[in-house]
């Protein structure tokens, strides 16, 4: 079947009133809508992110924190339920609005300030900046706003970064502190270590070693001296049995007798028996044998006493070389025993040593992070650091921003035509009646001669155009009228437009899409 356009005209300009109603009605929404709607003016600040001005290369901040993270920690910070609740109720925002609930306030807050950066990232050579700007029915208000905001944004930037270098310092100065204090203790415990281990330790290996030696050449001085002290005794012992005395030297009587014998022989040489010479010397020989033989029988019993004193005295040297040779051998094992522990305990000392090495590394370590602490501490404090600073301050917005009232008035119009077009369309779908010959042959089977439209009669044509009428007259008049008094007696259209899209999800839809 063709399309044919006649057709749908004369269905369209017989359902035109329904088309009429709705597109007027929807249109009276939107220019209502447009009218009605109260100015909106938005006030904006910029702010600049400034680069260190002391060169790293001299001296380093320690809050390492780069703009982009920075900015975006103070923009959670500023947008939290309690500080939006604190910030409207400070301004009075709602102050005209007593219904409104603090999750709409925060709702209503944080759709309407904007906070946006610039130029932050690493690879940007634009200049890093921060527009706030707020949007208000009052345009002093909005001002307002913006420079709170803005102030709160410069002073949490302080806060933070001064903050996060006092942290860092406090906790380099408590670490310092408990590394000292641990270097104490490790200390005291090498100390304790070295106190009890004294005999044992690594650096008195060789002295000890030494004192071993020497001693063992004491000991075997004393072997060398108890086996002459047994030698002897052995030949005193020999001596005496064999000839009673205690020394071979003989005595002053006996060299005298050997010297009158050795005379006497010579003389017998020389001359006679009955030579007085002879005679003499023979009887100086007879006298000093008696004497030698009186001397030898009263130092029998001397000699034999003397003997027994020797003996012991002998005896009592060796015993107390024994002594002393035991002393000695118990001082060569205490001395090993200490020279076999040293291994042991040069390990636990080096073990106690290393520990203390690295203590004391750690310590020296956090000895010079205190120290760039510190002076990461004064550049904050002196605000020589990165930091956020107004370049223009919010001024009050001389024009509004929105609504754009002609396009939303515009909207309106179109979307009631539209919405009136859908309707004709729907309802020509939604009837079945025949209304063409081509449908009673279609349908039927047959073929008409003739056709004949449907003709109201007066009185309905008459009806029709009163409730046409009356139905144009409560959109054109009714509806503004109604939007009106719901604005000013009830809720301000834009509060109701935002309840409305909150209770449809429409605002989170949004917040998510942005």
């Amino acid at each position: 079947m063709s399309f044919d356009i006649k057709y749908y005209l004369s269905i369209f300009w017989r359902r035109f009133p329904y088309f009429l109603i709705v597109a007027t009605l929807i249109g009276a929404i939107g220019v209502s809508v447009a009218s009605v709607l109260p100015p909106s003016y938005r006030a904006e600040a910029l702010l600049l992110v400034e680069s260190p001005q002391i060169p790293t290369n001299l001296a380093v901040s320690t809050v390492q924190t780069d703009a982009a993270t920075e900015v975006a920690i103070i923009e959670q910070r500023l947008m939290t339920r309690a500080n939006l609740i604190d910030t409207a109720n400070r301004l009075g925002l709602y102050s005209d609005a007593p219904g409104v609930s603090p999750d709409q306030v925060v709702a209503d807050m944080r759709r309407r300030i904007q906070i946006r950066s610039a130029g932050l990232g690493r690879r940007s050579t634009a200049a890093p900046t921060v527009r706030v700007s707020f949007q208000s029915r009052d345009p002093q208000m909005s001002a307002r706003v913006v420079n709170e905001f803005v102030g709160m944004i410069e002073r949490e930037n302080v806060d933070m970064r001064r903050g996060v270098a006092s942290e860092t310092l406090r906790f380099f100065r408590e670490e310092a502190n408990r590394l000292s204090e641990e270097i104490s203790i490790r200390r005291a415990r090498v100390l304790d270590f070295r106190v009890e281990n004294r005999e044992t330790l690594p650096e008195s290996l060789d002295f000890r070693r030494s004192q071993q030696g020497r001693l063992e050449d004491q000991l075997r001085q004393l072997s060398r001296e108890d086996t002459q002290l047994e030698q002897r005794r052995t030949e005193l012992v020999a001596l005496f049995q064999s000839t009673g005395r205690l020394s071979t030297e003989p005595s002053a009587p006996e060299r005298e007798l050997a010297q009158a014998r050795e005379q006497l022989a010579s003389a017998l040489r020389l001359y006679s028996a009955q030579n007085p010479r002879v005679r003499v010397i023979q009887a100086r020989v007879s006298e000093l044998e008696n004497m030698v033989e009186e001397q030898t029988g009263t130092r029998g019993e001397a000699a034999s006493a003397e003997f027994e004193q020797l003996l012991a005295s002998i005896d009592d040297s060796r015993a107390a070389l024994d002594e002393e040779r035991a002393r000695i051998e118990a001082e060569i094992l205490a001395l090993q025993e200490t020279i076999d522990a040293t291994a042991t305990t040069g390990l636990r000392l080096a073990e106690l040593e290393r520990e203390l090495s690295a203590i004391e590394a750690q310590h020296r370590n956090a000895v010079d992070r205190l120290t760039q602490a510190q002076m990461g501490e004064r550049i904050e404090l002196m605000s020589r650091g990165q930091r956020i600073t107004v370049l223009e301050q919010a001024s009050v917005p001389n024009a509004p921003t929105s609504p754009n009232r002609p396009v939303i008035a515009a909207a309106g119009v179109g979307g009631g035509m539209a919405a009136g077009l859908a309707l004709v369309a729907l309802l020509e779908l939604l009837n079945r009646s025949i209304r063409r010959p081509g449908e009673i042959t279609r349908r039927m089977g047959i073929t008409p001669l003739a056709t004949l439209p449907y003709v109201r009669s007066r009185k309905q044509q008459m009806a029709r155009r009163a409730i046409i009428g009356v139905a144009l007259f409560v959109t054109l008049v009714g509806v503004p009228v109604a939007l009106w008094a719901v604005h000013n007696f009830y809720l301000p259209l834009d509060l109701l437009i935002d309840r409305l899209f909150d209770r449809l999800g429409i605002n989170r839809m949004l917040q998510n899409f942005m």
